[in-house]
């Protein structure tokens, strides 16, 4: 049984679909009614209002089913492939002064490039975990952010700084190889 199914009732839970689908309260009503559950105009409207007011606790909740950390998961993945594509990238990079060949070294600087621009299209996307991940410390700034989330963000922001800076003297280092 999950945590919602604890705190909301089955009605509650209906409410809540019928605010999702966005239904008028006449719709709302026989959508609740065709599902078990008769409730009046007035029901249906405290029950509203009492879903509006315990969102805190429902963003909460969904926090502690995992949402925060597989947001987590998902940054240490892209953090992954980034350190497994540098290490790919250099592999490639000391190939090429290996290679005899033209037509070898040529695929060096194309296989070296696709990897750099597979790096950077990995930017935006680790940007928008970063930047969600401080808007929900943020917005949560009445109450005092756990440690272990703000230090995770901190590292995680030390991270990107240094793979940025890795991007650009990368690039650089292709253009002299070319």
């Amino acid at each position: 049984m999950s945590r919602q199914a604890q705190t909301f009732t089955e009605q509650d839970t209906l409410v809540i679909q019928c605010m999702a689908m966005r239904l008028t309260n006449d719709e709302s009503l026989r959508w609740i009614s065709g599902h078990g559950h008769a409730i009046s105009q007035s029901t249906l409207t405290r029950t509203k209002d009492r879903v509006r007011t315990n969102s805190e606790k429902r963003k909460h909740m969904a926090m502690a089913e995992g949402l925060l950390t597989q947001h987590f998961e998902r940054i240490d993945q892209l953090e992954t492939i980034l350190k497994l594509s540098w290490e790919n990238y250099h592999r490639v990079l000391s190939g090429m002064n290996d290679a005899k060949e033209n037509k070898a070294k040529a695929y060096s600087v194309s296989t070296a490039q696709r990897i750099l621009e597979s790096i950077a299209s990995i930017q935006p996307l680790l940007s928008r975990y970063y930047e969600t991940t401080q808007g929900v410390i943020e917005f949560d700034k009445n109450n005092k952010p756990r440690l272990e989330i703000t230090n995770h963000v901190k590292e995680s922001r030390s991270t990107v700084q240094r793979t940025d800076r890795n991007i650009v003297l990368a690039t650089n280092d292709i253009r002299t190889e070319s």
